[in-house]
């Protein structure tokens, strides 16, 4: 077993074919790194801006509708969240699912991120330890 990335099968074939792996967040090699705490601080006032934006634009209706059984068209629901207070319930519901929204969202977030984004790491000092550390045997004890 190598010890660093770049001297094993894959390091190789980099060189060979002359190609870089863009690593997306959810295979870094570090479990904390890119995993941030997600937490809504005004509950109620979260809420009330969602549903808000839900009532704005018919996407979310539109990609939820077996959510929404018995509503028949966006407009209707429009319609019927101008009651005041059904509106005043949409927001207590919303603002109670949001920390389990939360949860959610924070524990998927490397995942649903990862379908984008990448990262690539580059150093002009080959001694850089925190290099060496990062592309260390993914947090592995060497042994030797």
């Amino acid at each position: 077993m190598s010890i660093y990335r770049y001297f094993d099968h894959n390091g190789l074939l980099s060189l060979q074919t002359l190609t870089l792996k863009v690593t997306p967040p959810n295979e870094f090699d570090d479990p904390f790194e890119f995993s941030p705490v997600v937490h809504t601080q005004d509950l109620l006032r979260a809420a009330e801006r969602r549903i808000d934006g839900i009532l704005q634009d018919p996407t979310f209706f539109n990609n939820n509708r077996a959510a929404f059984p018995g509503i028949a068209s966006f407009q209707q629901l429009q319609t019927l969240a101008a009651d005041p207070h059904r509106k005043t319930r949409l927001i207590a519901d919303m603002a109670q699912a949001t920390p389990g929204l939360n949860a959610d969202f924070q524990k998927h977030v490397q995942d649903i991120l990862s379908r984008t984004l990448g990262v690539i790491c580059f150093t002009t000092d080959p001694k850089n330890l925190l290099m060496w550390a990062l592309y260390a045997d993914k947090h592995k004890k060497v042994q030797g």
